[in-house]
């Protein structure tokens, strides 16, 4: 029986496992002595779930006749190492992080099963016939929009409520009452010659009756549009140069409780993990939420193409947030959208004049599918 230990992982996951089962001795790997050190079949169960994310490189499959197999795969502890970080350096320099991903996966294998680590390997996502997370999304805009709208009845990992089964998926944050955001609106008022901001009274969501469908919130229902900062807050809305902008500085009147779809971050280790490959496909799917949510719309588009991102919005709303932060397409800091437009009021409203815009642009290249 081989003994790996602490010192040949760089996944702090492994390390803490080592040392809460294992016991002090030699390793078999990496030659440390007197270390925390458990037996390789104890780590089959915890590596099972990663290795399960790879395939072995097929023709066909993964690259054509024509390809040089090399340019597509590599060996599979080279690519949970690119991924994952999951041996350490020194394990790698001494060339044993190989040897040792091959005995833990093979440990409680029969001869006759055992798996070749050795040979080129690639994610399953990269396969011809792979579906990913795009093609989900767009399979769930499809239907909500063009079959069914209020009861959904979808193929599981696919219906948005599993994406947000585990609250543990999402990246969160609280904000207390008394913190300072923006919103703009375009014009002002013209009195006895002077042009003024708007009242206050005129910055806030506009009542149900003249709520129209926004990327976040159905017709009839006002939820609050804000950003962090006033130069996102006034890109927001479009303004062209020369144009004169209302903006509002308000304060929370309570605590909130945020979802950020903005800053979403990478798992910091894959083992532990119940159904990783389906965590980590929900959080791509949430990736792709905060995507949708900050792409402008054709204005000339019709309200249909909001529907995703609102039902979406309805589950997150549910969780009991209180709104979602995401990225603005225009402007240089995160939008935050507020389902209850009274956890924030107008402190005071600014006139502003829009000096400059810049653009950048590109050849637009068209896509075939």
């Amino acid at each position: 029986m081989s003994f790996c230990c602490e010192n040949c992982f760089e996944d702090n996951f492994l390390k803490d496992y080592i040392k809460g089962h294992g016991s002090i001795g030699d390793c078999d790997y990496c030659g440390s002595l007197g270390v925390f050190c458990n037996s390789v079949s104890s780590l089959t169960d915890l590596f099972e779930p990663i290795v399960d994310l790879y395939e072995p490189l097929e023709k066909g499959t993964h690259y054509l006749d024509d390809d040089n197999p090399s340019d597509f795969g590599d060996s599979l502890v080279q690519l949970i190492n690119d991924d994952w970080q999951t041996f350490s350096d020194e394990l790698i320099k001494s060339g044993q992080d190989g040897q040792l991903l091959e005995d833990i996966v093979n440990a409680t294998r029969e001869p006759k099963e055992f798996i070749d680590t050795s040979g080129l390997w690639i994610s399953k996502d990269r396969a011809f016939t792979s579906s990913l997370p795009e093609d989900h999304w767009e399979e769930f805009s499809d239907y909500i929009k063009r079959e069914r709208r209020f009861i959904l009845s979808l193929p599981e990992y696919e219906d948005p409520r599993e994406w947000l089964q585990h609250r543990f998926l999402l990246s969160e944050f609280t904000k207390p009452a008394g913190f300072c955001i923006f919103r703009a609106r375009m014009g002002s008022l013209n009195v006895k010659g002077e042009k003024i901001p708007f009242d206050p009274i005129e910055m806030g969501s506009p009542p149900p009756e003249k709520t129209r469908a926004g990327r976040a919130n159905p017709p009839g229902i006002p939820f609050l549009y804000t950003a962090l900062d006033q130069p996102t807050a006034v890109a927001e809305i479009r303004p062209w140069k020369g144009a004169l902008v209302s903006v509002a500085i308000l304060v929370l009147t309570r605590q909130i409780v945020i979802i950020d779809l903005a800053n979403i971050p990478p798992i910091e280790t894959p083992f532990g993990i119940e159904s990783l490959n389906w965590v980590l496909e929900s959080r791509q799917m949430l990736s792709i939420l905060g995507e949708k949510l900050c792409t402008p719309i054709d204005p000339q588009t019709s309200e249909i193409e909001y529907v995703p991102t609102q039902y979406i919005t309805e589950l997150i709303r549910d969780l009991r947030y209180d709104g979602i932060l995401y990225k603005s397409a225009l402007g240089p800091n995160n939008n935050l959208v507020l389902f209850d437009p009274n956890s924030a009021r107008v402190e005071s409203v600014e006139l502003v004049h829009v000096a400059d815009l810049h653009y950048t642009v590109e050849p637009y290249r068209p896509h075939y599918d």
